[in-house]
């Protein structure tokens, strides 16, 4: 008979040959005696025809010929096997895992249940493997179905569990035909089964707990008893051998202190065990719990109470040394020393299996706390998103997965044979070969390069991540960090530290001794005394090469001692080493920026995450970055944390950019107006839709956010703070039964300012140049927060007052519907276009220009209140020039002076000369200012050269495009005195 055309055996790629011809004959021999014992005839023909044909014997010969186990499962299930090998896995699994669900829902005794457990998982192993060995199923799916197989198994025997000890009197069922739902059991899959990624001889890793809330009992005080049995009654149904074998064998080590814990424990106890005791090792095993079993509802609600245990709020480098340690345990005790082929553990040893899976959770571990996007259970899927967020690059990823496969196919192969969990290949020569035969390989010299090549390319990566030293090699020898420790002030230490460049070695030396012994903080612990001793050499190498090394590691030690817990600090540095460098270079220019860093070190991480000395993204790519953030995060206030540290985070990227001299300060301005314009675009519907619950419907109001601050002129420094105001176009809520009234403005709108102030501010400094601003309040320039748009308009269009109109000029249209967007623009050019009274705009150009002349004129060119003052000199000159020209030249009208200052000179309203002029001024007090605003801790009455750091002035002469500070100085000068000239000139021609 020959085996159909269209049947399994005709769908296949390569299949091993035997590694033993004898045995692979001598298998096919006894299955077919088997069979034979049925007394089927047709099924007896079948099989021999299956047998006598190439493409039938070839699979028979690959299962038989390399796995005793393989071939005993065949021999107990004869029939099973003849249909696996005819109609193919894919069938033949499914069913198997039909008849499991339906076993999960019917009334069984014990014996008759273990009974049924065992044949389906020997069916189910039998199905993976000739899925596996003919290439049918890739490593993906041959790893999901073991693990669907165990879930199912644990779920009938919960289901039987639970339904005898509802019959005991233990506690009632909500729903006696699905013991399991509402039960208040929960049973988490661990490690592999947690993420889906069984190996084939796999013991299965589980956490028992059971919820007393959602429990009904007359004994609540007996729950503890009642739910211990019922795990041992679980355990048994898995993993005691019987005649028919075993299910899978079951682990319950990893709960909470397991030497003195029962085997179910309470979620209260749980909880608490985790929040006051829970270990990196532990937290590192929750990243793949899964709630496989029992109530798979409370479970799931269980491990969402767990996350602030399992993720950390800041970057948690503390576990890659964790994570480092735990590997170099297993290396002593499993002998994973060597990158090997004879007697290699393909899963413990170097280049393994578990190099892969902590290469991926450390950095899950560091990252993910505040990156949900890398919370994953999947090894696979984690490097996935690793790679998303670029902190992976995907040939390395690619690399990476394709050596997991391969690892996890040797795995497969290994364990098959003997149905042994074990994860090292085999010494002997000619076992070695018989294994690379399973795996595909002419011979086992193939077989050993490939392996080779994968172990010492996962090696290299881990050691890279985990085992690179942090120390440099020149320095160390030269300092006894030990007799630091230990109090001493060795005169070679001294010395080594003044050849550093200190100039004062003891005070150095007494500050390191107070780290590394923990004097000078009570709550720094062993772990980050022993990384900031590793440190010691490079934080000395870094700050040594400062202009002013002392007031430099004076300035970090104020950093490091202003850290409420300063151990993801440190450990950050540990990790990160780059970091030392930044730190050295904002502390020697930028004093301000240092005591932002003190105050917000969270910031630091940003340096992490993001490619951080790329450019920014554009405008497209961060509204999609912030509205990702966001929409992982449920609640209000977490979103506004959420875009508070991504402001944070994006906004220093950018001052350190322009600090370090790799973008410009114009591109610097509009780095951080792109960022406010994503922020109030993303923030502003969600406090909307909040506000609606409290004072009305406002979200679908047609809401459009303007600004004519620094935001609006797309003029921003770092410390620049945004004015937002709301306009509301009512009528897009005529249409609803609770549009938003004209009294609940004021309360929306403070809503809404509060928050976006709150989220765009720069945290912890005052403006300090409130004295300065009052040029533009004193010019009568007016900001409401808050019109609606009949009243908007109407406001403006009426209006004859200067002031008002001077302010429009300035105002840019942030964010809103289209709609609404268009009528607010189109009244702001209605009104900016209609004939003025010229003698009114003439008296409050004369009004303004007698102002700031009347300001003492001997300035300090350098002081930010000083360039400040100029600045708005320069905005009121192009406001009154575009309101002068606009009737006639509307095409001029922008909110940023430099482009009103080139829109009227095309418009041939202003000279080449005069424009260009201006426009070099402009630009030239813009990124000096910019700079000073990022750098120097000056308030609107101190002299700014005192203020500046001698370490920052050849950035500012480089800004300024001059030799040198002195230079700068002189062309400052000259800039001001010609602006004066020009606008002097300018307003009197007209």
């Amino acid at each position: 008979m020959k085996v159909p055309e269209n049947g399994f055996a005709m769908e296949q790629g390569p299949i091993p040959r035997p590694s033993d011809e004898q045995q692979a004959a001598d298998g096919i021999e006894r299955w077919l005696t088997s069979l034979q014992a049925f007394g089927d005839r047709r099924a007896i023909a079948n099989a021999k025809a299956l047998a006598a044909d190439l493409d039938g014997r070839r699979i028979l010969s690959g299962v038989f010929g390399n796995s005793n186990y393989l071939t005993q499962c065949a021999v107990k299930d004869p029939e099973f096997a003849l249909d696996l090998f005819t109609r193919g896995p894919d069938p033949c699994f499914a069913e198997v895992m039909d008849d499991l669900t339906a076993i999960r829902s019917t009334e069984i005794n014990a014996a008759d249940l273990a009974r049924d457990l065992r044949r389906a998982k020997r069916r189910a192993a039998l199905a993976i493997a000739v899925a596996d060995i003919t290439g049918v199923w890739q490593v993906p799916r041959v790893t999901t179905a073991l693990s669907e197989m165990a879930e199912t198994a644990l779920s009938c025997a919960c289901s039987h569990a639970l339904r005898e000890a509802a019959e005991r009197g233990a506690f009632k069922l909500p729903a006696p035909d699905q013991p399991e739902v509402g039960s208040g059991l929960i049973v988490l899959g661990m490690g592999k089964l947690g993420a889906r990624e069984l190996n084939y001889s796999s013991d299965i890793d589980i956490i028992i707990f059971y919820d007393e809330g959602r429990i009904e009992s007359n004994e609540p005080g007996a729950l503890q008893k009642h739910f211990s049995r019922l795990a041992r009654d679980v355990l048994r149904l898995m993993d005691e051998r019987t005649a028919d074998g075993y299910v899978f064998r079951t682990d319950l080590r990893l709960r909470p202190d397991p030497g003195s814990t029962p085997l179910a424990i309470s979620v209260r106890s749980g909880l608490t065990y985790y929040a006051q005791r829970g270990r990196d090792w532990e937290r590192a095993a929750m990243i793949k719990a899964r709630a496989v079993a029992g109530d798979i509802e409370a479970g799931e609600q269980f491990l969402e109470r767990l996350e602030s245990f399992i993720w950390q709020k800041n970057l948690d480098f503390p576990a890659i040394k964790e994570i480092r340690t735990i590997k170099r345990q297993i290396d002593i005790h499993k002998g994973g020393g060597n990158v090997a082929v004879a007697g290699h553990n393909v899963k413990l040893g170097r280049g393994g299996i578990r190099e892969i899976e902590f290469f991926v959770q450390a950095q899950q571990l560091v990252w993910a706390g505040r990156l949900p996007e890398l919370r994953c259970r999947g090894t696979i899927d984690a490097l996935k998103a690793l790679v998303a967020i670029d902190q992976v690059p995907r040939s390395r990823a690619d690399e990476l997965t394709e050596a997991y496969y391969f690892l996890r196919r040797i795995e497969h192969r290994l364990q098959m044979i003997n149905d042994e969990q074990t994860h090292s290949l085999p010494q002997d020569e000619d076992a070695l070969l018989r294994v690379a035969i399973f795996l595909g390989y002419a011979d086992e010299k193939a077989f050993m390069r490939a392996l080779l090549e994968r172990l010492r390319f996962v090696d290299g990566l881990f050691t890279e991540l985990f085992e690179v030293s942090l120390l440099p090699v020149d320095d160390t020898g030269a300092l006894n960090t030990s007799a630091i420790i230990n109090q001493e002030a060795l005169p070679e230490n001294l010395s080594a530290i003044e050849r550093f460049g200190f100039a004062d070695p003891q005070s150095v030396n007494e500050a390191i001794r107070l780290w590394v012994r923990g004097d000078d903080r009570a709550d720094r612990g062993e772990r980050a005394r022993e990384s900031l001793t590793e440190l010691v050499p490079m934080l000395l190498k870094a700050f040594g090469r400062s202009a002013q090394p002392d007031q430099a590691f004076q300035k970090f030690n104020e950093i490091l001692s202003g850290i409420p817990n300063d151990i993801p600090f440190v450990s950050m540095l540990h990790a990160n080493p780059q970091l030392v460098g930044m730190l050295a270079t904002i502390i020697e220019r930028a004093p301000n920026l240092v005591d932002y860093v003190i105050q917000h070190p969270s910031v630091l991480e940003s340096v992490l995450i993001f490619d951080f000395f790329d450019p920014i993204p554009d405008q497209a790519r961060l509204d999609r970055e912030i509205g990702e953030r966001l929409g992982q995060v449920e609640t209000l206030e977490g979103c506004l944390n959420a875009s508070r540290h991504w402001v944070d985070d994006r906004r220093f990227q950018v001052a350190v950019q322009m600090l370090g001299g790799l973008i410009e300060p114009r591109v610097a301005a509009t780095d951080f107006c792109n960022i406010a314009d994503a922020t109030i675009r993303a923030v502003v519907p969600l406090i909307a839709a909040e506000i609606d619950q409290r004072y009305g419907t406002i979200a679908d109001a047609g809401l459009v956010v303007i600004d004519g601050s620094d935001l609006g002129a797309r003029e921003m420094t770092w410390r620049s703070r945004p004015e937002p105001i709301f306009i509301y176009d009512c009528a897009c809520a005529d249409d609803r039964d609770d549009p938003v009234g004209s009294a609940d403005l004021p309360a929306c709108s403070a809503h809404l300012y509060d928050h976006l102030l709150d989220v765009l501010s720069v945290r912890g400094f005052k403006n300090g140049l409130d004295e300065v601003e009052e040029s533009r309040d004193l010019a009568g320039i007016v900001r409401p927060l808050d019109w609606s748009l009949e009243d908007f308009h109407d406001h403006f269009a009426k209006s004859t007052l200067v002031s008002r109109h001077l302010f429009l000029v300035g105002v840019r249209i942030v964010a809103g519907p289209p709609g609404p967007v268009q009528s607010v623009s189109d009244a702001i050019i209605k009104v900016l276009t209609r004939p003025h009274d010229r003698d009114a705009l003439r008296k409050s150009i004369d009004d303004y220009r007698a102002r700031f002349k009347s300001r003492d004129q001997v300035e300090d060119v350098w002081a930010s209140a000083s360039l400040h003052r100029r600045l708005v000199d320069l905005d009121l000159a192009a406001r009154h020039l575009q309101l002068w020209y606009a009737e006639d030249h509307p095409e001029i009208l922008k909110p940023n002076s430099r482009q009103a200052f080139a829109g009227l000179r095309d418009a041939g309203l202003l000279s080449h000369h005069v424009a260009n002029d201006l426009m070099t001024a402009l630009d030239l007090w813009q990124a000096v200012f910019g700079m000073l605003r990022i750098a120097t801790k000056e308030d609107a009455t101190s002299p700014s050269q005192a203020h500046i750091p001698d370490a920052l002035k050849p950035r500012l002469a480089q800004i300024a495009d001059v030799p040198d500070f002195q230079s700068g100085t002189e062309l400052l000068r000259e800039t001001f005195e010609r602006v004066d000239r020009h606008l002097d000139v300018l307003f009197k021609e007209i």
